[in-house]
């Protein structure tokens, strides 16, 4: 009864003197409490979202912007963008300038009708980091609403092999044990 006592106290304590307190970035960041609508979305890889650039007022030089958050426990390796492709898309170029990708492709499908922007290599999107994708091409409003779809590592070599000859050793061990009666 002692130590919970001292427990108790301890806790009062910690929590009077300031030291335990939330962090006033939790809240800029939108970690509490996510921001929601247009220009933004929570990630995960392999999961489609919907992507709308609006336009960013903090960025003089970019017209459109978009926040993302990767929440997951894994690095995003790739970003696909797909728009419904209008005269304001087409013939546009793709350039990367940040940390995360050193890749950027951009092309135009003329079957499908859709304009795609790809971003690869480097070290991708840590776990649980906002980022923040700005174009300076086409107006945001010009800009339609697309789709996209983070991908995350792929699974080493060894480790789809050993998955892979594990389950057929488990086959072969039963398929054995049902002769063997």
């Amino acid at each position: 009864m002692k130590i919970f006592r001292f427990l108790v106290m301890a806790a009062l304590l910690v929590g009077i003197s300031g030291i335990a307190k939330a962090d006033s970035t939790d809240f800029v960041f939108g970690v509490l409490d996510p921001p929601s609508g247009p220009g933004y979305a929570v990630v995960q890889p392999g999961v489609p979202f919907e992507l709308q650039f609006v336009s960013c007022p903090f960025f003089i030089p970019y017209q459109g912007c978009f926040l993302g958050v990767n929440d997951s426990n894994q690095y995003l390796t790739s970003l696909d963008f797909t728009f419904p492709n209008n005269s304001s898309l087409h013939g546009q170029t793709c350039s990367t300038v940040g940390t995360f990708f050193t890749d950027a492709t951009c092309s135009f499908d003329a079957t499908d009708d859709v304009y795609t922007i790809d971003f690869s290599g480097g070290t991708g999107i840590p776990p649980y980091v906002p980022f923040l994708v700005v174009e300076n091409g086409v107006d945001p409003s010009d800009f339609p609403i697309g789709t996209a779809i983070a991908n995350g590592p792929e699974p080493g070599s060894i480790w789809l092999l050993l998955s892979g000859t594990g389950a057929i050793g488990y086959a072969v061990r039963r398929r054995r044990r049902v002769f063997n009666v």
